[in-house]
């Protein structure tokens, strides 16, 4: 027979050393590799085990003290404080930087067309027509204290993407606090349309209430 060294075992050659004291399988390679995890470089390096070392370990794990059982209110409790904290490290996008223009955010802030024409250069990027500054003023005031307005604009005029926009720019500055999205496409026809005319139907953006009070909705002929 080989001669083994206790200090110094392969994890094959230790299972087939406990499995065949008469015991029958009291380990395998799954629990071995479990053990070896939670015990670290205790009872070997990463290709060998210390037997005396892995036993005195499993001693101490034996005796140490036990958790009381816990019941069910407190397993949801600890569950839900876990999943908590998964979720605040999972938002937690760091520190803000410095904001390179203050002059320029304030700006922004305050005007929905400068933060089109400041931000989003490259979609807003044709002159403004006189319809367009009084939808502008629209979703101004509509952000701003509320209410609904009708407008309707030819297809191509920029009206889904100005919606997508007035809201980046009512939820940035935090003015509002958005618990759901605020714009839903609603398929809608006008008044004198008839089925099969081609041209004629429209999508209404209709916006989600934002707060009990504030809500604004705006509709946009395609």
């Amino acid at each position: 027979m080989v001669a083994i060294n206790p200090q110094s075992m392969k994890p094959a050659e230790l299972m087939r050393v406990l499995n065949t004291a008469g015991r029958g399988t009291v380990l395998t390679e799954t629990r071995l590799r479990r053990h070896r995890n939670r015990a670290g470089y205790t009872i070997g390096d990463a290709r060998t085990v210390n037997l005396l070392q892995y036993a005195a370990w499993l001693t101490l794990e034996h005796f140490k003290p036990k958790e009381p059982p816990q019941d069910y209110a407190e397993r949801k409790r600890r569950q839900a404080h876990r999943n908590a904290e998964a979720v605040r490290v999972a938002q937690d996008i760091g520190e803000l930087p410095a904001v390179v223009d203050p002059e320029r955010k304030a700006a922004a802030e305050e005007s929905f067309r400068t933060f089109c024409e400041t931000y989003f250069g490259e979609v807003f990027y044709l002159p403004w027509s006189a319809d367009h500054l009084k939808v502008i003023a629209k979703i101004e005031r509509a952000v701003r204290t509320g209410g609904l307005f009708a407008m309707a604009m030819p297809r191509g005029s920029g009206k889904t993407v100005g919606c997508q926009t007035a809201v980046l720019w009512a939820a940035l500055p935090a003015r509002i606090w958005i618990k759901r999205p605020i714009l839903r496409p609603v398929r809608c026809a006008p008044s004198g349309w008839r089925p099969g005319r081609r041209g004629r139907s429209s999508t209404c953006w209709s916006p989600r209430p934002i707060t009990r009070r504030r809500r604004w909705k705006t509709w946009a002929s395609r």
